[in-house]
């Protein structure tokens, strides 16, 4: 049976395992301590990707295969913009899906239903190598692997960052260097609250704004406890602190925020395995 190495244990890397796994003895090689890669939640809470929509039927399918539930993303009510002043307005809506237990439950669900790979955690791939006949060698920071296969699920501007044996072609150097990480050049932000109170001022948590350090505020509420995410410029990322999200968060719904119970900030643009410096501009 042919060896395939999989480098990287987020959503694409795991998908791929469970296509291949019945035909070829595959390893898959995570740098983190996790699974999920760019998909991480906390107590429910998505520090990543939060969002399915209908127009993505293999995703949908996916989730419903794994047997995990979904509920709709909370936008009824007023949204709010802020700039020098605050007004409310009427937002347009879009039906928005989330996944009970938060997005990176789906990773981690696949990973377990997984029946003959082999996941290995912590082993960050540094030199990838073909000069001698077809076998491939892929070496990490703790150990070498030979397989007849690797498939690379690195976002591309990472993948460029490996040192290859012989060295890539300039030209598909350049391509993978100049396609962005989606999204690698943000800071998320999600405050947690005992209950969703902006609700009860028939605001949605929807908002955007001018002023900062948010620029783009959503209801985060899990069926657990009440929460607002934000997105911020990682370019920014000196003054995206907790005093001053809360202060935002104050001048566009109420004193009430004040009252949180936990803020989680994630700048994306920080982890090496997800962005490069390339990425801090939008």
């Amino acid at each position: 049976m042919k060896k395939i190495i999989i480098i990287g244990a987020g959503l694409s890397g795991l998908y791929l395992a469970s296509l291949l796994e019945d035909q070829y003895d595959v390893l898959i090689l995570e740098a983190r301590d996790r699974v999920g890669g760019r998909a991480l939640s906390i107590d429910g809470h998505d520090l990543g990707p939060s969002w399915v929509w209908s127009h993505q039927p293999r995703i949908l399918r996916l989730i419903k295969e794994l047997g995990l539930k979904t509920f709709e993303q909370y936008s009824k009510g007023k949204g709010v913009y802020q700039s020098t002043t605050t007004e409310r307005f009427t937002p347009p809506t879009q039906l928005s899906l989330r996944v009970e237990g938060g997005m990176q439950h789906l990773s981690e669900t696949l990973s377990m239903r997984l029946q003959k790979s082999k996941i290995l955690l912590n082993h960050e791939v540094t030199v990838y190598s073909y000069e001698n006949g077809d076998v491939v060698h892929v070496q990490t920071d703790k150990a070498d692997f030979e397989a007849d296969i690797v498939l690379n699920t690195l976002p591309p501007r990472v993948a460029a960052t490996l040192a290859y044996k012989p060295l890539l072609p300039e030209e598909v150097l350049n391509k993978l260097q100049t396609v962005p990480t989606w999204m690698g050049y943000i800071i998320k932000v999600v405050v947690v609250y005992e209950k969703p109170f902006w609700r009860e001022d028939g605001l949605s948590g929807f908002a955007f704004s001018h002023k900062g350090p948010l620029s783009e505020i959503h209801d985060a509420t899990t069926t657990k406890e009440g929460a607002l995410f934000g997105f911020a410029s990682a370019k920014n990322a000196q003054h995206v602190t907790k005093e001053a999200v809360i202060e935002q968060l104050v001048d566009i719904f109420s004193e009430e925020a004040r009252n949180y119970l936990k803020v989680y900030i994630q700048n994306w643009n920080d982890e090496k395995y997800s962005a490069t410096t390339q990425d801090i501009a939008p």
